[in-house]
């Protein structure tokens, strides 16, 4: 997985599914980010101030999809 160079700063009460949202539009590239953020997986809930790495995907195939 390639790091995009760009960070995603996370408010209070975000998730990795939220973040995916607003980051590519959508909700099933959490896993990309859960991938590109080893150190943060363990968190439900994001408290805020937490910085995402924000990885390249293809918007046709998650880490998902490449993995099933």
């Amino acid at each position: 997985m390639t790091d995009s160079g760009y960070k995603y700063h996370c408010s209070a009460g975000e998730t990795f599914d939220s973040a995916a949202v607003n980051i590519y539009g959508d909700e099933q590239y959490a896993a990309d980010l859960l991938w590109a953020n080893p150190s943060l997986c363990d968190k439900l809930v994001f408290t805020g101030g937490e910085m995402l790495v924000v990885p390249v995907v293809d918007l046709k195939t998650s880490v998902l999809q490449q993995i099933s």
